[in-house]
């Protein structure tokens, strides 16, 4: 597992058993949100100096934008 999804896990409660398996304590909803908000974080910190593009480079910063967007949405279950 991922180092930084077991921190998330461990801050919202979730705890391992005898067995090394997560288990959640009441707060899966926490830790999804927890969870979209680092990815949300992740994607919107995404470089954009090595794309390449014979375009535009914004329209790789509009993409950056948009999947951000997208994932907000889908945290508030809009889509």
């Amino acid at each position: 597992m991922n180092e930084r999804i077991r921190e998330i896990a461990k801050d919202t409660g979730f705890k391992p058993d005898v067995s090394g398996r997560w288990m959640p304590a009441d707060s899966f909803e926490k830790f999804v949100d927890t969870l979209l908000d680092e990815c949300i974080k992740v994607v919107a910190q995404s470089p954009t100096n090595c794309a390449f593009t014979t375009y535009d480079l914004g329209m790789v910063k509009c993409t950056i934008k948009k999947c951000t967007e997208e994932l907000k949405k889908f945290k508030k279950g809009d889509i």
